[in-house]
C-alpha cells in the first residue's frame, strides 16, 4: 500500500502553521508593547519622585506601582486577554481607574 499525500491534510496543515504564527505574533507584539508602557511609566515616575526629593525607596516604590499599571492597562486593552481571568486586589483596580491613563495607539 502506498502512502499518498492527501491535499486537504497539506492545506489544513499549511492553515494552521499560519495560525498559530499569527497567534505567536500577536503575543510577542503584547509582550513589546507591556514592556515598553511598564518602562516609560515606571522610569518617568521614579525619576519625577527623585527629583521632587523622596527617598531612593520611595520612589522606586512609586516607579514599581506605575509599571504594574502600565501593564494591567497594556494587557487589559489587548485582544489576547478576552476570555482570561486577572486576579488582582480591588484596590489596584481602582487606582488604575482613578489615574489618569492616556492610551496612545499609532496606526
Amino acid at each position: 500500500m502506498s502512502v499518498l499525500p492527501d491535499p486537504l491534510t497539506d492545506v489544513i496543515g499549511l492553515f494552521l502553521k499560519r495560525a498559530m504564527d499569527a497567534k505567536i505574533f500577536r503575543y510577542a507584539v503584547l509582550v513589546l508593547e507591556m514592556a515598553i508602557a511598564g518602562a516609560i511609566a515606571g522610569f518617568a515616575a521614579s525619576g519625577i519622585a527623585l527629583i521632587s526629593g523622596q527617598d531612593v525607596a520611595w520612589s522606586v516604590g512609586a516607579g514599581m506601582t506605575a509599571t504594574a499599571v502600565a501593564w494591567l492597562a497594556t494587557f487589559a486593552h489587548s485582544p489576547n486577554a478576552k476570555g482570561l481571568i486577572i486576579s488582582l486586589p480591588q484596590a489596584a483596580e481602582q487606582q488604575e481607574q482613578q489615574q489618569n491613563v492616556v492610551t496612545v495607539e499609532r496606526k
